[in-house]
């Protein structure tokens, strides 16, 4: 297990992703989504579900420049159920956010999601 945290205290909003051999270009661009987000308050955790694609570790390069934010595990592979739930059990947010690692948010999403919450 690799685990980056960077993050003082409990975010607002725990973002999950897991991946299974997605490329990668989708992983940054789903992970590139939350950096443009218009609320902040809120970590990333990408669970690396056994991925085989990754010869050159660019998604791990990746995650090391960004785990001031970030915190990835890379496990065997067990389905994306169970990389969720492992994302779950290392949640610190108030709110749980699930981004599939071909998808994007809008730069609004989140900030959305609260209003609808309050």
């Amino acid at each position: 297990m690799v685990k980056f945290t960077g993050m003082a205290e409990s975010p607002k909003i725990s973002v999950l992703i897991a991946t299974y051999n997605t490329p990668f270009h989708l992983v940054k661009r789903a992970i590139d989504s939350l950096w443009q987000q218009t609320f902040r308050d809120f970590e990333v955790i990408l669970v690396d579900d056994g991925s085989t694609n990754d010869a050159r570790h660019e998604l791990y390069s990746y995650c090391m420049r960004n785990e001031e934010r970030l915190v990835y595990l890379r496990q065997h592979n067990q389905g994306q159920s169970r990389a969720i739930n492992r994302a779950v059990l290392l949640s610190s947010g108030t709110y749980l956010s699930i981004l599939d690692a071909d998808d994007e948010y809008r730069p609004e999403h989140l900030q959305a999601c609260l209003r609808q919450i309050d």
